[in-house]
């Protein structure tokens, strides 16, 4: 499948100290964390992409100063979401578990990359505040630029398209039924990431027949009925295709069979007339 990444812009960030508990600083240049509980925080722009193969995500902030590294420093996801402006420790957003590391030193003025571990157990959380917790456990303080400066904080996310499994078809199979009634033809959507089905492509013909008569619809309905007195008798088969939210396709289904049958025509009786008396 085909890889994509996506650079999701930052649309607040700011960080809060203990020592000022109800300071703000969501207009400074310059982002600071340090083991004295000064944490940062930022939220992004994140699109829809819940129901792709997620590969990885990290947070790309730009290093101001050397950093001496081998210290307990990465992010974590948010809770709930924070305005920038009016954010301070003492109402701060609580976080989930962090993915931390002990990285080794890093040079001044370059950027760097702090990738989510374990994210794809937390992804619904960071999709639904947007937001990031950052802390580094040292005496020193660490300082990277904040989207009011040059170098803007940035999500990276890579991901794979992941269109829907293929359908299995359910019904009608090895069934004899009445044409000159309305037959329902029905299957299991299936996608691994989870997702609905957006619309579907149902197919049939007569077995052997090489033309497919094809029936497409944009819906989440898992069945499609067709009307009275289409079919003609015999074998008939048929498959089904889906769509995901993204227009990606499934391979066909399995193709599955039954006998369309029709009423029998009304028998002529002809009557013999009588022999006359002699």
């Amino acid at each position: 499948m085909a890889q994509h990444t996506t650079n999701c812009v930052c649309t607040g960030d700011s960080y809060v100290e203990s020592q000022n508990p109800n300071s703000n600083y969501g207009s400074q240049l310059i982002l600071q964390t340090s083991e004295l509980a000064t944490i940062i925080y930022l939220k992004f722009d994140i699109p829809n992409i819940r129901h792709k193969k997620l590969i990885s995500a990290a947070v790309c902030l730009y290093l101001v100063d050397d950093f001496s590294g081998l210290r307990n420093i990465g992010p974590a996801p948010l809770y709930a979401g924070f305005d920038e402006m009016a954010l301070t420790y003492n109402n701060k957003p609580q976080s989930g578990t962090p993915s931390r590391s002990y990285p080794n030193p890093i040079g001044a003025n370059q950027w760097t990359e702090w990738r989510f571990f374990d994210w794809t157990n937390f992804w619904e959380r960071l999709l639904s505040s947007k937001g990031v917790e950052f802390f580094a456990e040292t005496s020193d303080v660490v300082s990277f630029h904040s989207r009011e400066n040059v170098n803007k904080p940035y999500l990276k996310i890579v991901y794979e398209d992941s269109p829907p499994l293929q359908p299995i078809a359910s019904y009608p199979s090895n069934a004899y039924l009445n044409l000159d009634q309305e037959i329902t033809l029905s299957w299991d959507y299936r996608a691994e990431f989870g997702g609905t089905q957006k619309g579907y492509q149902v197919e049939w013909r007569v077995q052997d027949d090489a033309e497919w008569t094809v029936a497409t619809a944009e819906s989440e309905e898992s069945f499609y009925i067709i009307p009275a007195g289409t079919l003609q008798n015999g074998n008939i088969s048929w498959r089904v295709k889906t769509y995901n939210e993204y227009n990606e396709e499934s391979p066909y289904s399995e193709i599955l069979t039954f006998y369309a049958i029709g009423q029998p025509a009304e028998p002529t009786v002809y009557v013999e007339p009588s022999a006359r008396p002699l």
